[in-house]
């Protein structure tokens, strides 16, 4: 009876730790990717901009637009080259871009990039309430060179909601690595990013290694809390009777 009682609590208290553990978000939530080659791991920016697509958590990011594009140099961005990664915290999901040395100028040349995507929930609630836009790695070879990030959000009807800006200007040592804007909890939004690199003198280098975009959401009632502390009434419970018998 006593391996019995002990075997009952050992069951109770995994289950409850497992609940607890999964609803703080220590357990990686879900990335479903459709369309890309490196399932539910990553995608590239030529298959997003063909097509492709991917769930994070509750959010889908679909419906990516290369609307604009121009350089100075002979070659442009190769944007197969280009990596998508997905960051699934559970109330602030998001993506970080890995350039690859695809966004990178020389001398005096410069590139602009203008593209687009939506991200919705897939439950149709007006859950997402904040946006955070940064820069996270980047690189310049000489004094000079400039590198900026300007983000635009759109509500489902195209009403403007905000914008966002990150530069760094390496001559002028100015640095805004990590920008964001609250808004009013949407279920739909569209992002428009424009990105702008340029070199200043013979000599410069600037390369935009990799930024990242977040998408904060109102956190929901926590129901695997709430059966944890059910687990924990039930194993109270039956631990008082066992000492009674």
């Amino acid at each position: 009876m006593k391996y019995i009682n002990n075997a009952f609590f050992s069951i109770v208290r995994i289950l409850l730790i497992a609940v607890i553990v999964g609803s703080s978000g220590f357990i990686n939530a879900a990335v479903i990717t459709t369309g890309c080659a490196n399932s539910n791991l990553s995608c590239s920016m030529d298959e997003l901009f063909g097509g492709a697509s991917f769930i994070i958590n509750d959010k889908l990011f679909d419906n990516f637009q290369l609307f604009d594009e121009f350089f100075s140099s002979p070659v442009g961005p190769d944007y197969g080259q280009v990596d998508v990664f997905f960051d699934d915290q559970i109330n602030n999901p998001g993506i970080w871009f890995n350039i690859n040395n695809q966004f990178t100028v020389f001398d005096a040349d410069f590139l602009y990039i203008d593209f687009g995507f939506n991200v919705w929930t897939l439950d149709g609630k007006p859950k997402i309430k904040d946006s955070t836009l940064g820069i996270s790695d980047f690189n310049f070879g000489d004094t000079g060179g400039l590198m900026q990030i300007d983000e635009a959000i759109f509500d489902q009807f195209g009403n403007f909601l905000g914008d966002k800006h990150v530069e760094i200007d390496n001559f002028f040592g100015t640095e805004i690595l990590e920008d964001s804007i609250d808004f009013t909890p949407q279920a739909h939004l569209f992002i428009e990013n424009e990105i702008w690199i340029e070199g200043d003198f013979l000599g410069d280098e600037v390369e935009l290694v990799s930024f990242h975009q977040h998408f904060s959401q109102i956190p929901e009632p926590c129901t695997p809390r709430l059966i944890a502390m059910g687990f924990s009434g039930l194993l109270l419970k039956y631990r008082k009777k066992t000492v009674k018998l």
